[in-house]
Order: C-alpha cells, then structure tokens, then sequence
C-alpha cells in the first residue's frame, strides 16, 4: 500500500475514491472504511466483517482472504442477483487485508436470462417461445408445453396446429404466413382444447428480433398467455350486461305497462261488474254470452296482473281455500289457456282438503304453470292433486318432449328461458309466490314423456265455505261517497252499492269531495276513492280529509301495486281493492269495513 494512512494527503485521496475501500485487522474487523463502502456496503468501522456478509458468504470471503496471504494481491468477482461485486484485495505489511470493492451489472449470457424469465414468467400462466424462421426450428419453455397440453419434447408447427381447435386452425395459419412474410403482427387469439374436456384459451404475441438484408424476419420471439380466467370472467361479464339490458328494458316495459293499467282496469271493471249485473236478470242464452264475456274479462284482467306482477310481490292476503272446489271452479278459465288440440283433466283427488293461499296470487302461479304446460304439451296437460296429515301437493302435467337437465337446472332462474321471446320471469314468479306460502316446487321430466310441476304447501284445517254476501232488499243507512275520474266507473260502482242498499254519491274532481268536507259536511261512513287520480291522487285526498275527519274509513282501489301508496308516504297497511274487481269482491270490501 503505497503512503501511510496518517498522511493528510493519503486520507484525502482515500475519501474521493469512487470505489469503496476497506481495511480489515487480522481478526477480520473493520479499522478504516471510506465514504462509498459505508453508503454501497454499509461497512461501518469496529464492525467484523462476518456481521457484515453473514455467515453464508463468509466462506467465499475467507478463500480471497487466504489467496490473498499467499499471492500478496488477488482479483475476482463475486456474483449477485444480476449483478457481480468486483473484489481487489491485497495483503497489509502489519496484518490484515486492504479491500477494493465494485458493483459492476451481472454480465449474465442470454440463456441463463431467458431461462430465468421463463420460471418466473410460468407462474403467471406464460410460457416464452422462439422461432429461427428460415429453418423453422422451434424451441418452447415448459410451460407451452403445459398451456398446449401435451409432454415436453420437439414440437413441429404442423403438430401445434392439430392441437388448436379446427375452428380456429385457418386463422391461426393465416397470422403465421402474414408474420413470416412481414405482413402482419403475430397478435392471435385461439382455443386449445384439453384430453379432460376443458379448453384453454390462449394469446400469442411476438416480436421479429432479427431481419434478414430483403428486410424479412430471420428470428422471432413471443410469449403465449393463458387467458381462460379471463374469458370466463369476460363472458360472465357479458350476461351479466346482458341481464342488465333486459332489466333495463323490463324497467321501461313496467313504467310502460303502469302507465296504462290504470286505464286498462277501470275499463275491465266497468265490463265485469255490468256483465254481472245483466246477468242476474238474463235469459239462460244471453246468460251464457255474458259468462263468455266474463271468462274473456277475467283472462285480460289476469294478463294485466302478470305484467304488473314483474316489478313486485305484493304482501298475501291469505285465507282458508278448499283446494278442489277452488280450482274446479276455475276449470272454464285455465282450459282457455291451452291451446284447442290439448286437452285439460284434473283429478278428484284430495277431496275436502284445505290450504291457507292469497287466493289471487296463487291462482296466477297456477296458471303460469298451466300456460307453460300448454304450450309444451302434445295432447294432454293434467292437474293432479294428493294430500298427507301435514301437507298438500298440486301437480301440472303435460304430455310433451320433456326438459333437458341443463334447463331444468336453471328453469327457476329468473331472466332465464329457452323461447326466442320468452322473459325468463314466468317459473321465477311462480317460485316466488310458492316460497311466500311457505311451500316449495319441484321439476321432474322424462324425455319424451313430459313433465311434471309438483306445489307442496301446508295443509291448513278445514275452513268454513265461503258464502256471498246476501244483497239486502232493505235500505242501509250508510253513506259512501266514490271518488273516481273515470265516468263509466263511477257509474257501475254507484249502481252495485244502490242495488245493495247503500246510499251513495260520486266524484269526479278530488278536490270538490274535499271542498264538501271542508265546507262542513257530514262525513261518509265510507270513503272509496281511486289511487291515481288528479289534481290531487287517492293518498293525498285521504291525508288532506284525515286531518278534518282522523277517524274516516278508508277504502282505496286501484289498477296499481300498492308501492305506491307508499311511495305517497301513506303507510302500507291500508285496505286496496285491486282493479279489476267484481260486484261481489267489491261489497265484500265495503261490509268487511262497515260492519
């Protein structure tokens, strides 16, 4: 070592060195230790040297230190992750070792890189490939081997190709003459599938590393990517846009659909309640013409129901049903929903047997289940009913084709069907009412033998018949006034509480029944007005008579889910007569608040 380490102008130097520089006393501890071997290898003096390597590499030290000892001076790298510590050591006069260090990049060759990248570049799914395009020699990492599917070994292009989907095989030949010939990027996406049945889904991309003086590609190299998670994620993405469109547009067939239900019922209303009425007074032919009308009635009344019934499930109104009579009773209206060529049969089993139902809602799933097996039977759809000590069971069947199992695994599903126009909402509805009852549905199907849609729901005790209200002959004192916009409505509702003895007066305007109460009118004993309505809707005229009047009964009735009664701040436990109603459902309405 050249100059003592006292001397100012040594110690100076020593300080500027850009390479850092360490002595070591023969313990191996470090005495002096410039600025860049304290910031590059954070040496710090009085430290020993095997705290500063650690153990692991204390052995490769020690072999320098003792070639140092014999040579005097000695010189060799020690390689890192990427990069290699350049090592000149020379032994000290008094003992020790005088250490020059410098990190200089790793001068790795280019198959140890590229094995490197490989290993780690697989545990992400992709696999490196090369291609000498003159000769066409191929060389592949193991994991293209994993992502094609077959074992590692020499690989052909031709043999590639067999193992790509024959879908796909044209276009994937057709990229690979465009990038050989300099025409095109080799960017394609294909499928491969797998010996299991599964099939990998899979990107290439490359780029030409080396050219040829015509400018054609010589060397090429490229990557292959495992995209199969996230195809499946993109397709789940697009049903999932795809449901989104159709509720969408569903949203904008309900607010469609409310927007002239109201109209569509009061006009049903008008029909059935005045049907009813000449019919008690008509001759046995025209009798049977207006029960055409009637059933034609119930049926559009029925469809309107179910269009409504998409964008809600309204509370149950349950009762005690006697379940044969129930559904004989409906026997006129469920075979108008088969087609001529099929006929319907129900059984007379479970005789005197009871359910407790919302009456209205379980008629409808009854007859989503009977419409659908209509449309599947060849010749027959059957009702079949059974009953144990606790529970009941109603079965619909038909005669068809019968239901795939990958079908019948979503048929519940909403937004889910198999027609070409269907909505997907009719079983899903059906599902939702029965599990509102408390009861379950089930699916069994045989190809080319039918299907059968089995109800399960509780057995309820034997209930008392229902009886119509008798129409009394004598004059009742109760007063109701009706409050409803549609003229033709007004009318028949007037007509239906005058034949049943009530005294009645009508309204057209909202404001005007107000103004009366206002004015200092003796109250209704009942107020039956309409929901939507203007200037003023049904909630906002019962708010408004409420504050005069707070104990008024109140009937409403609408054509209208009852979300919007609560959407009008009204609480929703309020009596609702839901349009289309009949002369019997309604008196039903008005004595069950008056008596």
């Amino acid at each position: 070592m050249a100059g003592d380490p006292q001397d100012e102008l040594f110690m100076e130097a020593f300080e500027l060195m850009d390479r850092a520089v360490i002595l070591l006393d023969e313990g191996e501890r470090v005495v002096l230790a410039n600025p860049r071997a304290q910031l590059d290898y954070g040496v710090a003096v009085g430290v020993a040297w095997r705290d500063i390597v650690g153990e692991t590499e204390l052995v490769d030290w020690r072999k320098i230190f003792s070639r140092t000892t014999i040579e005097r001076t000695f010189y060799t790298d020690i390689e890192r992750i990427g990069v290699a510590v350049r090592v000149f050591a020379c032994a000290r006069s008094g003992g020790g070792v005088m250490l020059s260090l410098q990190t200089v990049p790793l001068g790795l060759n280019a198959e140890a890189r590229l094995r490197a990248y490989e290993r780690v570049l697989a545990r992400y799914g992709v696999g490196l490939w090369q291609l000498e395009l003159p000769s066409g020699k191929l060389r592949w990492s193991p994991a293209c081997f994993d992502l094609i599917g077959i074992p590692a070994g020499p690989i052909s292009t031709e043999a590639y190709l067999e193992r790509v989907h024959p879908e796909d095989q044209d276009r994937i030949g057709a990229a690979m003459n465009a990038a050989s010939t300099g025409q095109g990027e080799y960017a394609p996406c294909f499928r491969v599938p797998q010996d299991d049945g599964r099939v990998h889904h899979l990107q290439d991309r490359s780029e030409i590393l080396a050219r040829g003086p015509d400018g054609m590609p010589l060397f090429a190299v490229g990557a292959t990517l495992d995209r199969t998670a996230m195809v499946m994620l993109e397709n789940e993405r697009d049903q999932l846009l795809n449901r989104l469109s159709r509720i969408e547009q569903l949203s904008v067939a309900g607010r469609l659909a409310s927007s002239v239900a109201h109209d569509l019922n009061n006009v049903l209303t008008v029909v059935l309640a005045n049907c009813e009425l000449l019919k008690e007074d008509a001759d046995p032919d025209a009798a049977a013409s207006l029960e055409d009308v009637l059933t034609a009635g119930r049926h559009a009344a029925e469809l309107a129901s179910r269009l409504l019934d998409v964008a809600r499930r309204a509370p149950l109104k349950p009762v005690d049903v006697e379940l044969q009579p129930f559904l004989k009773q409906r026997m006129g209206f469920l075979g108008s929903l088969v087609p001529e060529t099929v006929t319907m049969t129900i059984d007379d089993g479970a005789p005197g047997v009871w359910i407790r139902v919302d009456p209205q809602r379980f008629q409808q799933a009854v007859y989503n289940l009977v419409l659908n097996a209509g449309q599947a039977a060849r010749a027959t759809v059957h009702l079949e009913m059974a009953a144990t000590d606790v529970d009941v069971r109603l079965s619909v069947i038909d005669d068809g084709p019968g239901i795939r199992q990958e079908v019948r695994d979503r048929i519940f599903e909403p937004f889910f069907s198999t027609r070409e126009n269907g909505t997907g909402l009719g079983l899903a509805s059906v599902e939702g009412i029965v599990e509102q009852h408390g009861g379950t549905i089930v699916v069994t199907s045989t190809h080319e033998q039918g299907s059968s849609f089995t109800i399960t729901l509780p057995r309820a005790a034997p209930g008392a018949p229902a009886v119509a209200p008798p129409r009394p002959t004598q004059e009742r004192h109760q007063t109701v006034w009706v409050v409803e916009d549609h003229r033709l409505l007004r009318v028949v509702v007037g007509r239906i509480l005058g034949g049943a003895g009530y005294h009645w007066e009508t309204f057209a305007d909202p404001e005007r029944a107000l103004q009366r109460l206002q004015a200092g009118d003796l109250p209704p004993d009942l107020l039956l007005t309409d929901v939507m309505m203007a200037p003023l809707t049904g909630p906002e005229l019962v708010a408004a008579a409420k504050v005069i009047h707070p104990e008024l009964p109140v009937l409403y009735m609408s054509g209208h889910a009852k979300g919007l009664l609560t959407e009008t701040g009204v609480v929703p436990n309020v009596t609702l007569l839901n349009k289309p109603f009949t002369s019997e459902t309604l008196l039903e309405a008005v004595a069950h608040i008056l008596q």
